[in-house]
């Protein structure tokens, strides 16, 4: 069994922790994680996950 993914967000001095299943392919989670710090604010960050977790994987 593996563990999920840890992701971990930095937006305007603060810091998320985003869980994701292990499922998910690690090149996916790559570019969320590049995404993520791109984000200007943590409401973006927050959407940017949701939209991942919801199906709407990064092409």
């Amino acid at each position: 069994m593996t563990k999920p993914y840890r992701v971990l967000a930095r937006v305007s001095g603060e810091t998320w922790e985003y869980s994701l299943s292990p499922l998910i392919r690690i090149d996916d989670i790559e570019k969320l994680v590049a995404l993520l710090n791109n984000c200007p604010t943590v409401e973006d960050a927050h959407a940017l996950v949701g939209q991942f977790r919801n199906g709407e994987y990064l092409k």
